[in-house]
């Protein structure tokens, strides 16, 4: 479940008055799909306490605030030249409910220049009111493969000025828009089931205000699919026999059934827009988002904005030559409260299918090459607190006269993956530009190689045309590029 989904760090800050102390704690964190390549992390909350409020008339001291996972970062890139991305960092609920975040700035205007950050003059009050030249959201830039920095944060102590209650205010810096590449957890998700993404958060800055860094769970990495195909009431463990279809009458072959492994495996593009309240739990694809913020700075127009839904797809093959395939364009789940639609494209903006109907039931033929086809359904709703099944059926029409013959194999899926070219296959556990989509997936396991030698007979030191047998298997995805094996035949020393 995404849950209320952040890591918490208290943070003592005596602005200009010596380095203060951050100690790391952490609420409940939401769970990622371990098949996923750009999944969401929760929030990082800071929250300062203490210290003097920069004096009116000064400018308040700069710091550059790192996070850094045990995984790649795979927030979008906005601007390919800097590496500025949708990763935001939000000060003081900036926009946050009021009559929750009490003090919390009504305006969010961000900072344009995230290489360098902005300058703030203290006005004696509350600097981060998001007026101008009072930014509230700072930009993160990605910086090697598995960190995002925001720079030049202007970082002021919070006096009675911060949120909360007067004479108990703290600094709030929320840092949200932060993906990961959960699919590099998958061999240990295998082993022990799920397993945490770290987050280490340090802060550099002048020596008045120096914090040290803190680590904190952001995540839990699990398996978020489950897929079973079912051919009648009993599921299939293998390729689906077409032997008993009739032909020139349509098929009910089989029905192809995805289920949540977790209550929010599957997820809309958006509850509402914008979602521009920190610390919301919207349960959708997209993060934080809010076009507003472009007026300040371009980038951010799509900042947290998902490219789709989750997306699910049953990939089949052996379709015999002449044979139609059809599938539902909608689920047919009984009693269902989630929701899909057929898409025509594994990747891009939603693009409802116009089916026809088959055996009265709305569906779409299609499109056999080489006797493979690909479905692909958005989900459009669903249900957060519970676990929710979303079933298609499947059909196949021999053309009259033929013999009907032959089984089909059915596999399922998230997309979209770099399997079928939806996207790049370089890459797509890194931070990319929006020519890669978010959110999506890896088809399968990585590489997980194995090697043994087996000889027919024992070798004897100095045989000549002795005959070795060397198995490399893989339990894993495909390879890419040539494999190299090296081996070694050793015997013990003679004395």
């Amino acid at each position: 479940m995404w849950g209320a989904a952040f890591a918490v760090l208290f943070c003592a800050e005596a602005a200009g008055q010596g380095p203060a102390t951050c100690f790391a704690n952490s609420s409940v964190t939401p769970i990622m799909r371990a098949e996923g390549l750009a999944e969401r992390v929760g929030d990082i909350v800071l929250t300062c306490t203490g210290g003097t409020p920069t004096a009116a008339g000064n400018p308040l001291p700069h710091v550059n605030i790192t996070v850094t996972l045990n995984t790649n970062v795979t927030s979008r890139i906005l601007d390919a030249a800097t590496g500025a991305s949708e990763a935001l960092l939000i000060v003081d609920e900036a926009g946050g409910n009021p009559l929750i975040e009490i003090g919390a700035p009504s305006s969010q205007l961000a900072c344009a220049t995230p290489l360098t950050g902005c300058s703030i003059t203290s006005n004696g009050g509350e600097p981060y009111d998001g007026t101008a030249g009072h930014p509230n959201v700072f930009e993160g830039v990605v910086s090697g493969s598995n960190s995002v920095t925001f720079y030049g944060v202007p970082l002021t102590a919070p006096g009675s000025f911060g949120v909360g209650q007067p004479g108990s205010t703290v600094r709030v810096l929320r840092i949200t828009n932060i993906r990961a590449d959960a699919a590099a957890f998958w061999n240990a998700v295998v082993d022990s089931g799920f397993t945490q993404a770290m987050a280490t958060i340090s802060i550099a800055s002048s020596p008045s205000i120096a914090i040290t860094s803190q680590s904190a769970a952001v995540a839990f990495a699990q398996f978020g699919l489950v897929y079973q195909t079912y051919s009648g009431d009993a599921e299939v463990s293998g390729p689906v026999s077409l032997s008993g279809c009739v032909a020139g009458s349509p098929c009910g072959l089989a029905v192809v059934r995805f289920q949540e492994n977790f209550d929010t495996a599957f997820l809309p593009r958006t509850r509402i827009t914008p979602q521009n309240i920190p610390g919301t739990i919207y349960n959708s694809e997209s993060d934080f988002f809010s076009s507003a913020l472009a007026a300040s700075n371009p980038n951010l127009a799509t900042a947290g904005l998902a490219d789709a839904g989750t997306r699910l797809k049953a990939t089949f093959h052996g379709v015999p030559a002449g044979a139609q395939l059809w599938v539902g364009l909608n689920t047919v789940t009984p009693g269902s409260s989630p929701s899909a639609t057929l898409t025509a494209f594994e990747a891009g903006a939603l693009s409802p299918v116009a089916g026809s109907t088959i055996d009265g039931i709305p569906a779409a033929q299609l499109t056999v090459t080489n006797g493979s086809a690909t479905a692909v359904w958005e989900v459009t709703a669903e249900n957060p607190t519970q676990i929710d099944i979303l079933e298609f059926p499947v059909f196949v029409v021999f053309p009259s006269g033929s013999s009907p013959a032959g089984a089909l194999t059915i596999q399922g899926s998230f997309a979209p993956n770099a399997d079928n070219g939806a996207f790049p296959l370089a890459g797509e556990g890194m931070a990319q530009t929006a020519t890669f989509p978010e959110p999506r997936f890896t088809s399968g396991p990585p590489p997980s190689l194995t090697i043994y030698e087996t000889s027919p007979s024992n070798l004897s030191q100095g045989e000549f045309g002795a005959t070795l047998n060397i198995t490399v298997g893989n339990t894993g995805s495909a390879t890419s590029g040539a494999i190299t094996v090296t081996f070694r035949i050793c015997f013990p020393a003679v004395s």
